[in-house]
């Protein structure tokens, strides 16, 4: 974990034996979850990285979410069905969806309807929406492709308007209420992964060619990043918008300004960020 500001190290969280696949926040970036390939999901301490619980599956657990009031965490993976935990009973889950066919991949909660959870699964290209409470799968979508190319990612805006998913060459929102195609944009690379920007205008996303496009909502393509040495696996607005984030298989995570102008890191010659002259020696 880094200080966002600067980069600076502050800590790791150490005790999983497996590769990590997901690791989330809670809103007030105190505890972290984290599914990996050792078999488990874990709750952690932010602050002082201590590992809370250990939430044991039978197979690898590829993602894992909060829930919206964060008293419950739901993982989802190889063993092709969710679990939902109490995050303060880790023996054993609240809850058990019925078992799909094939794995899944990614995991997103729909705030629009409080109690339904999104899932993409590994190589059938359809969404899944599982209704909490009733414990029962209420809808399924298609992803279509002329290519039959499978989902690279899955995620979902912050006020659950849509829902972006990829695949090769495609970037496609949903209506996250009616899981109906919206826009649907043919990009000239391998996509891996993408996200809106907050004020909505344009898109973001990441590509096995190691690089970060910027495309607007009309499809054209703004600029083009590179950088990183190895294919970009997730990109991320900040919540202003002002910044976004990629990580990349290359070991590495890289801050892009969306404008160019002084912003926390980035100062032009003669200007100072508000830490740096709360700092400075004042003879």
């Amino acid at each position: 974990m880094r200080y966002g500001k600067t980069g600076d190290w502050i800590g790791k969280f150490s005790g999983h034996k497996g590769a990590i696949w997901s690791a989330r926040f809670n809103r007030n970036a105190d505890l972290v979850i984290t599914a990996s390939a050792d078999y488990s999901a874990k709750l952690w301490d932010a602050t002082t990285g201590e590992e809370k619980a250990n939430f044991a599956h039978e197979k690898m657990v590829k993602d894992v979410i909060f829930s919206p009031n964060e008293r419950q965490m739901i993982s989802g993976g190889f063993e092709n069905m969710l679990r939902v935990w109490d995050i303060e009973r880790p023996d054993t889950p609240v809850s058990i969806m019925n078992k799909q066919s094939n794995p899944i991949k990614h995991i997103a909660w729909n705030s629009l309807h409080s109690d339904l959870i999104i899932t993409a699964g590994v190589d059938d290209n359809v969404l899944r929406s599982w209704d909490v409470r009733g414990q029962e799968l209420v809808n399924e979508y298609k992803i279509e492709s002329h290519k039959n190319e499978p989902i690279t990612s899955m995620s979902i805006t912050k006020d659950s308007s849509f829902i972006i998913i990829t695949s090769k060459s495609r970037v496609t929102f949903l209506n996250a209420k009616k899981m109906t195609p919206l826009l649907e944009f043919e990009v000239d690379q391998d996509v891996t992964c993408a996200a809106m920007q907050p004020a909505g205008d344009k898109f973001i996303v990441g590509s096995s060619d190691f690089s970060v496009s910027v495309i607007s909502m009309s499809g054209k393509k703004l600029e083009n990043h590179r950088g990183h040495h190895g294919p970009v696996k997730w990109v991320s607005y900040a919540p202003d918008g002002k910044t976004y984030a990629s990580g990349s298989d290359d070991g590495t995570v890289r801050i892009w300004q969306d404008k160019v102008e002084p912003y926390e890191l980035w100062q032009f010659p003669g200007e100072a960020s508000d830490d740096t002259a709360t700092q400075a020696d004042p003879e």
